[in-house]
């Protein structure tokens, strides 16, 4: 029987004993630096490493492990144990969105949006944190009155992925509001301010995207020289670098279009005012393309007066067409 157990049970046994034993260990010094501060558990850890790496370099110096080895090994594993079922009576420390933490938060994914609809409070400043999953990829969350974006209540800061950012949202209008990507509209959702409901209108908290309304022609402007039949256009981080130009009316212009938005696309087209942008009102309609790339317009005779362009693609970009 002796022989038995020693040649058959004790091999088998204390193999298993020791991983068991290790596995507790691992297990209890986890529940330990999930409780403690972040910071704190940090420098434990490398603690604990190094203690570790202490004592197991003295054993294995040593030619004989004695007594008193023994039981301050024992005693290391018996108050490491203990400590990890206090340490999980305790619970684990509250983990946070790290640079992006906040109450409440939209995540983009596969060029889309995760949340279809988010709740906030009405009447008050909030933090948003926006989480792009999207590597490479350029998102941000824009929130407007309705699904047509003519007005904005706030346009967060285009960003790729993969990254996290906090927006800090102004004090919205009780009621339900339309949400989107800028850069890819088709991405939307709802954002319930409030109990929700109909959103009311804006009480300035808005920031109107179209501000060029049809007005009588203009009188004639001082330019330095004859009026430009030519003018160039950029557009960066779905956005215009210039918001008013000037060409000269009743004759044929070139729009130089310079589209820096990797694989984004952006197109300039002139409208008589923001609310004829079908294209059936359209007095130009550039040809839509993917950047970067760069594309000359040639536009037909404008009568003279102010007008409206934009990017088809993303209406928040827009601005004043003036023909003198």
């Amino acid at each position: 029987m002796n022989e038995f157990l020693n040649r058959i049970v004790k091999p088998i046994m204390l193999p298993f004993a020791a991983g068991l034993f290790v596995f507790v260990l691992v297990f209890s010094f986890s529940r330990v630096l999930l409780a403690v501060p972040e910071l704190g558990s940090t420098s434990l850890a490398i603690l604990l490493a190094a203690e570790i790496l202490g004592v197991a370099s003295v054993l294995a110096a040593a030619r004989k492990i004695n007594a008193a080895q023994k039981l301050i090994s024992v005693v290391l594993g018996i108050g490491l144990i203990a400590g990890g079922g206090v340490a999980a009576a305790i619970g684990e420390r509250e983990f946070g969105h790290g640079e992006g933490e906040a109450e409440f938060m939209i995540t983009a994914e596969n060029i889309a949006f995760l949340e279809q609809e988010i709740k906030v409070p009405a009447d008050e400043p909030f933090e948003l944190a926006f989480e792009n999953r999207d590597a490479g990829i350029p998102h941000n969350v824009a929130i407007f009155t309705d699904e047509s974006a003519a007005e904005s209540l706030f346009v967060g800061e285009i960003f790729n992925g993969v990254a996290t950012q906090l927006y800090e949202v102004p004090a919205l209008p009780a009621g339900e509001w339309f949400f989107r990507c800028d850069v890819h509209p088709t991405m939307t959702g709802t954002m319930v301010a409030g109990e929700g409901g109909p959103g009311p209108s804006p009480t300035g908290t808005a920031t109107p995207t179209g501000t060029a309304t049809p007005t009588s022609p203009p009188s004639p402007q001082p330019t330095g020289g004859e009026t430009p039949t030519e003018i160039e256009i950029t557009a960066a981080l779905v956005q215009f670098d210039l918001d008013e130009f000037t060409l000269a009316a009743d004759t044929r212009t070139t729009i130089v279009f310079h589209n820096d938005d990797q694989s984004i696309e952006h197109n300039v087209a002139i409208y008589p005012s923001t609310d004829q942008t079908a294209p059936e009102d359209a007095l130009f309609i550039g040809e839509r393309f993917l950047g970067i790339e760069t594309r000359e317009y040639d536009a037909p005779p404008i009568a003279a007066g102010e007008y409206y362009f934009q990017c088809d693609v993303h209406p928040n970009m827009n601005g004043s067409a003036i023909f003198i």
